[in-house]
C-alpha cells in the first residue's frame, strides 16, 4: 500500500497484481525404445516480480514410452497461479518403417497419381476398377491352385 499527499490532504493507493503469470509451454520430443529420464525446466513469466515453476512429474523422472502428461504451476508473489499441460512423446517403434507395397491408389508410390486422379474425377472411377480385377486375378491366380 502506497501513502500519496496532496495539498488538499492525505488519500490511500492499493496496487493489486491480479495479471497472472505465463508459461510459454512447448511439446518435448524424446527419441528412445525404452523409459527414459527426462529434463526440463518450466519457463514461467509475470509482470510483477519472480514467479516459481514446479512440474509432476517432476523433471528427472523417469518417463515411460508413449505420452506422458505433465502438469506444470506457477505462482507469482501476489499468490496468483497458472496451470498448464505439456506432453511429452516418446519414440515407440524399432527406428525402421514397414513399407506398404499394396498396388492402391493410397499407396506411397502412387501419391502424384492420386493428385493427377482428382483432377480428372472421370479416369478416378476407372482407375479402382481396374485395381479391383488386378486384385481378383492375384487371388484367382495365387491361392486356388
Amino acid at each position: 500500500m502506497q501513502l500519496a499527499t496532496l495539498q488538499s490532504g492525505n488519500f490511500n493507493v492499493t496496487v493489486n497484481d491480479k495479471d497472472r503469470p505465463a508459461f510459454e509451454v512447448e511439446d518435448i520430443s524424446v527419441n528412445s525404445c525404452s523409459p527414459t529420464v527426462v529434463t526440463f525446466s518450466p519457463a514461467a513469466a509475470d509482470n510483477c516480480g519472480a514467479v516459481t515453476a514446479a512440474g509432476s512429474p517432476s523433471s528427472g523422472s523417469e518417463f515411460p514410452v508413449g505420452e506422458t502428461e505433465v502438469t506444470c504451476k506457477a505462482v507469482d508473489a501476489a499468490g496468483s497461479t497458472t496451470l498448464e499441460l505439456r506432453r511429452f512423446v516418446e519414440c515407440v517403434g524399432h527406428g525402421y518403417h514397414k513399407r506398404s507395397h499394396s498396388n492402391n491408389i493410397r499407396s506411397r508410390r502412387n501419391r502424384g497419381l492420386k493428385k493427377w486422379l482428382h483432377r480428372n474425377r472421370r479416369l478416378k472411377k476407372w482407375w479402382h476398377r481396374k485395381n479391383r480385377m488386378k486384385k481378383w486375378w492375384h487371388y484367382r491366380r495365387y491361392w486356388h491352385r
